[in-house]
Order: structure tokens, then C-alpha cells, then sequence
């Protein structure tokens, strides 16, 4: 099997909570220091030290997210390969009917890539 576009997509789900998750830790950093009760220039210094690390968390979740939405073109392309390694495979399997035993098929798993050859070989021979 060249691809499960189904495992493909569990890791781009797997990477979008990561991004969700760390929102959420950015957003609870900066809550936590909004509650801090103490007012004093170090208390000011650790709130804006929360906030830029809070805008760090959020760019590394987006970029967890745009590395989700490669992952899933990805499984997207992958789809559409191995719909047309089936296609191939059925087009051969029709083409092998109507000839009979004038075309010898190859031992091939269903998903192969080669299916593709074969069907090139057959162009022509029946449609």
C-alpha cells in the first residue's frame, strides 16, 4: 500500500489540537498573569513576558495548523492516486474480460501502482 489517506488525516487531526492546545496553555498563561494579586514593576515585567510568550505559542500553533493543512493536500493527492491505480485496475479487469485468454494478467496486489502500466499496455485493445 502506497498511502491510507484515513492515517494521512489522523495526523493532521493530531497536529490541529496540538495547535488548540497550545492556544489554550497561551491564553491560561496570560490569565493566570491578569490574577496574579500583586502590583509592582516585576508583576508588570512578568505579565508582558506572558504576552509575548502567549503571541510565540500562538505563531508555533499556527504553524501546527498550516502543517495540518499540508498533511491533509497531501492525503488529498494520495486519494486521488490511488482512485486512479483502481480505475486503471478496473479498466484493465474489463479489458481482460472481453479478451479472454489473450491477455495474461499480472499477479498484482489491487492497490499497485503498476496497474497503471498494465492499462497503458492494453490502451487501444478494447474500451
Amino acid at each position: 500500500m502506497y498511502g491510507e489517506p484515513s492515517k494521512i488525516r489522523e495526523v493532521a487531526e493530531r497536529l490541529e489540537r496540538r495547535a488548540s492546545q497550545l492556544r489554550s496553555e497561551a491564553d491560561a498563561l496570560v490569565a493566570a498573569g491578569e490574577r496574579a494579586p500583586w502590583v509592582s514593576l516585576a508583576a508588570d515585567r512578568m505579565r508582558a513576558a506572558a504576552a509575548e510568550r502567549r503571541a510565540d505559542l500562538v505563531g508555533v500553533a499556527r504553524d501546527y495548523e498550516e502543517a495540518a493543512a499540508a498533511v491533509r493536500r497531501h492525503a488529498a493527492v494520495v486519494q486521488q492516486r490511488l482512485d486512479l491505480v483502481a480505475e486503471a485496475r478496473r479498466h484493465v479487469l474489463r479489458v481482460v474480460d472481453r479478451l479472454g485468454d489473450a491477455v495474461d494478467l499480472p499477479d498484482l496486489p489491487s492497490v499497485d501502482v503498476r496497474w497503471l502500466d498494465v492499462a497503458d499496455s492494453l490502451a487501444g485493445m478494447a474500451s
